[in-house]
């Protein structure tokens, strides 16, 4: 299987950069790293906007770029001739156009741009054919950065690189953002590096993940398996929460609800209308549940209006002093799940000495 192959060193004063590995040429990759981690500065190599000492960047089977103090053959393909389409932090829209011809700029010295169908169904999922004819001084934030995706993908990439693209919004448009991006990634059959600091974002978008910190990487591979192996480290700057893969067992609408199958147990969501269209039985389907939505009890509750109580295994507790609370992690199937318990209720119910809970878990969303 064709792969971006990725082997290059970088020195910026005091900062190495220094990474080896292949990334799958599918779905959503995401690089992960608090700020200075060296994220921007890698996504910036793969594009050919940093100078690199030595190395190798190798997409399919095209070279990009090869040097190093063996051999006298230099590659080094600039970036206007690699086959990437490039979102930035700010969406750098050319202000004298309006929002079509933004768009179609993109698409210029291309032999072979997306085509009118694809390019409306991009348009229609991100919701900017209203926006058409506006120009960029006349555009939110979140409008702009919908746009500069469409632009971007506009121009048919072989990889499409995106630098932080929330870091410019509040919290109300990265969830209204991260919205579009779940519906229009999937529809692409263009692979995406995603870089990011928020949890949140790479959990809900990726398939694969690359943990880096001070230029070097900590850990890469299916987003499932380095969460399991890295949890603390991914959400010790954000809310926590978790993630759960299963499959749809079921659409009730008469109950309207959403039954998943996590494995050997089911669980209900209320069915919204705005998901029915886009939601199918035997479809694999991601879940985030928050820990605050998940409370523990010593014995299962038999009268109950919640719908979801799970047998759980108590797999470790973290003491949470500011907060005066606990998080818990449990076991559930093959799943890993949080839980945040006032400090006081841990000691109440002696869950230091105890390895078996039920976790009721009261709320939780789909967001793939």
């Amino acid at each position: 299987m064709d792969c971006l192959h990725c082997n290059l060193e970088l020195a910026r004063g005091d900062f190495n950069l220094k990474v080896a590995l292949d990334l799958p040429l599918n779905g959503v990759t995401a690089i992960f790293g608090q700020s200075g981690s060296g994220k921007t500065t890698f996504l910036r190599c793969l594009a050919g906007l940093e100078k690199i000492e030595k190395g190798k960047i190798q997409i399919g089977s095209t070279t990009w770029f090869s040097k190093n103090e063996l051999s006298t053959s230099e590659v080094e393909i600039p970036t206007y001739l690699r086959d990437i389409g490039y979102v930035f932090q700010e969406s750098n829209l050319l202000s004298h156009l309006s929002v079509k011809e933004n768009i179609r700029y993109g698409m210029q010295r291309r032999k072979k741009p997306l085509g009118d169908e694809e390019l409306r169904q991009v348009i229609e999922v991100l919701d900017i054919e209203p926006l058409m004819s506006r120009y960029p001084d006349n555009l939110s934030g979140g409008e702009k950065q919908r746009v500069a995706i469409a632009r971007a993908i506009a121009r048919n990439p072989k990889l499409l690189l995106m630098d932080e693209p929330l870091a410019s919004l509040d919290q109300r448009r990265k969830l209204e953002f991260l919205h579009y991006l779940e519906k229009l990634l999937p529809l692409l059959n263009i692979p995406a590096v995603y870089v990011s600091h928020s949890a949140q974002e790479v959990t809900r978008l990726a398939n694969y993940l690359v943990l880096l910190e001070n230029g070097h990487i900590l850990a890469h591979g299916n987003l499932v398996d380095i969460l399991r192996q890295n949890q603390n480290m991914i959400f010790q700057q954000s809310e926590s929460f978790s993630l759960l893969f299963g499959k749809i067992n079921e659409l009730d609408k008469k109950s309207r609800l959403l039954i998943v199958d996590l494995g050997s147990e089911n669980i209900r969501l209320p069915l919204h209308e705005e998901v029915l269209d886009s939601l199918q039985e035997k479809q694999d389907i991601r879940l985030q549940v928050m820990a605050k939505d998940v409370s523990v009890t010593l014995k299962r509750a038999s009268e109950s209006s919640i719908l979801n109580i799970f047998e759980c295994e108590i797999l470790n507790y973290e003491h949470l002093e500011r907060e005066g609370q606990t998080l818990l992690t449990l076991k559930l199937c093959e799943h890993q799940l949080q839980a945040k318990v006032s400090r006081y209720s841990f000691e109440e119910l002696q869950l230091r000495s105890i390895t078996r809970v039920f976790a009721q878990v009261k709320a939780a969303s789909v967001v793939r």
